[in-house]
């Protein structure tokens, strides 16, 4: 198989400081972190969790779902994510899926790990055109600023800002983040050698910065991306009802 060497990880906490428990939130009937588990088993490589919370522990036991805790502090979940790795996994690359994307996308899945395949030492992320004005001017959502395939900035500002007469531009220049990373293994240990967030990270609380900040290249991938996921409770009220559609459609 041409994934074996691979492995997905999906970071998970209790408390999420915008939507407290949420990985255990009830979509249409599942909780969250066992309906991202499914959406990327689909993709046919090997999956587990990795959380902070015997709450969770338990939500994945009970669902056969491979999971890992780690007790440690951990600044973000892409920390959460190398202390696994380090402590207990042989896997040639990584592919963290955020525990809040309770419809990710395995074709998705798979065209990162199609990159990762191709050896180069690089970080690999994914973006998807924007195309819904308020996703655009949505703070919790965050925005790429990419050329050459390659990241140069991301934000949860709205950018590359419409000035003026350019105001319905965005339409067709303006990406958003989607939450599927690869990684090599020595790109974690450096990650999390510091112990503390890179300056630029902890201004906007995005995580893919410090590997800007430390000089690793960011390869952008534009990829379908999923229709939501979850950072509010106006986003899991939404979930309940696109779970329904997907759940029908199974």
């Amino acid at each position: 198989m041409a994934y074996e060497k691979g492995l997905i990880l999906i970071p998970a906490r209790y408390n999420s400081h915008r939507l407290p428990g949420k990985a255990l939130a009830d979509i249409a009937g599942k909780t969250m972190i066992r309906r991202t588990y499914e959406r990327c088993k689909l993709s046919e490589i090997h999956a587990m969790v990795v959380t902070d919370d015997k709450r969770i522990v338990n939500e994945c036991l009970e669902h056969s779902i491979p999971v890992d805790i780690v007790t440690e502090k951990c600044l973000t979940g892409t920390d959460r994510v190398a202390r696994c790795t380090k402590r207990n996994l042989q896997a040639d690359w990584i592919i963290n899926v955020q525990g809040d994307e309770p419809f990710a996308n395995p074709d998705d899945i798979i065209k990162v790990a199609d990159t990762m395949l191709e050896g180069n030492d690089e970080v690999v992320h994914g973006m998807s055109l924007i195309t819904n004005p308020d996703d655009f001017w949505n703070t919790t959502i965050p925005k790429v600023i990419v050329w050459d395939g390659y990241l140069k900035y991301i934000s949860r500002a709205p950018v590359p800002y419409p000035y003026g007469p350019n105001e319905e531009l965005w339409e067709r220049s303006a990406y958003q983040a989607v939450h599927v990373f690869g990684f090599l293994p020595h790109h974690l240990d450096n990650f999390m050698s510091g112990q503390i967030k890179s300056r630029y990270e902890e201004v906007e609380d995005i995580e893919v910065l410090r590997f800007m900040e430390m000089g690793v290249p960011v390869r952008m991938l534009e990829l379908a991306g999923s229709p939501l996921h979850v950072d509010t409770p106006a986003d899991l009220e939404r979930a309940q009802l696109i779970a329904k559609e997907y759940d029908a459609k199974e």
